[in-house]
């Protein structure tokens, strides 16, 4: 069913750009009006009533994220890092599970809307031109629109979409900032700029724990909320590991915000 609807797999190489972008949409949209009637007439709940997503479009989200992050070693196992990241700080922020969890999700997702993005951006080893900038930022919209189909995980689209916001209201899609962020998205601009900083990119080395933390210090009050930061390094200096290392591999999106 996943191969027949999306042919999204880690056994195919994954195409990126507007055409896959729009052949993926598509298909979603008709994957999720062809089960409305046995899905979500009778929708399954998991843990404090939360609801989830039909095993078909979970696993389809999945392996499109998967087969994103393994286009470039450099990135392969990105997006289950910063979803680990991400639940760390929820927990640490006093969400609730069901919120946790929807962090967590999110932060897996963060980058899904790379799908839309040509692959001579995505796998540019230098600086992006203006142009490349400019295409490269609607991966958080492409992301908002891949999501559109499911309105029972509407929090975690916003999150998606708003994960490139900055705190002080110079980031994008929308300059959103402070509490104009949802606490989901800022959540997520963290985990995903701490993994970054500590993994090996083609323009950048890998940088320490600690050198990590000072980073995003010193970007406290501009391009992060600087509770937030303060939690985020509080939380990880108390693990054994500050850093986490994972085997890339197809992680469950299953439960969603009820």
């Amino acid at each position: 069913m996943l191969e027949g609807y999306l042919n999204v797999t880690l056994k195919h190489p994954l195409n990126t750009g507007p055409d896959a972008l729009e052949d993926i949409c598509q298909r979603l949209e008709q994957f999720t009006r062809s089960v409305a009637d046995t899905e979500t007439a009778s929708p399954q709940t998991g843990a404090e009533g939360a609801r989830m997503l039909p095993p078909a479009v979970s696993e389809t989200l999945t392996s499109l994220v998967t087969a994103l992050d393994s286009k470039d070693p450099c990135t392969e196992g990105h997006s289950q890092k910063v979803s680990s990241y991400a639940a760390i700080l929820a927990k640490a922020a006093g969400m609730s599970e069901v919120e946790i969890e929807e962090v967590r999700l999110a932060g897996l997702l963060h980058d899904i809307g790379k799908v839309g993005i040509p692959e001579a951006v995505i796998l540019k080893s230098g600086p992006l031109d203006p142009t490349e900038w400019d295409l490269m930022q609607q991966h958080v919209r492409h992301g908002a629109r891949l999501l559109q189909p499911f309105p029972e995980i509407a929090a975690i689209r916003e999150m998606v979409e708003h994960h490139h916001e900055f705190f002080d209201g110079s980031g994008y899609p929308d300059g959103l900032a402070e509490e104009a962020i949802s606490l989901g998205a800022r959540i997520i601009a963290l985990a995903d700029a701490y993994d970054t900083i500590t993994s090996e990119r083609s323009y950048q080395r890998a940088r320490t724990a600690e050198e990590a933390f000072r980073v995003l210090e010193r970007c406290s009050g501009a391009q992060f909320d600087p509770r937030l930061v303060e939690l985020f390094v509080e939380a990880l200096r108390r693990r054994s590991h500050p850093l986490i290392d994972v085997t890339p591999a197809a992680v469950p999106v299953a439960t969603t915000a009820s």
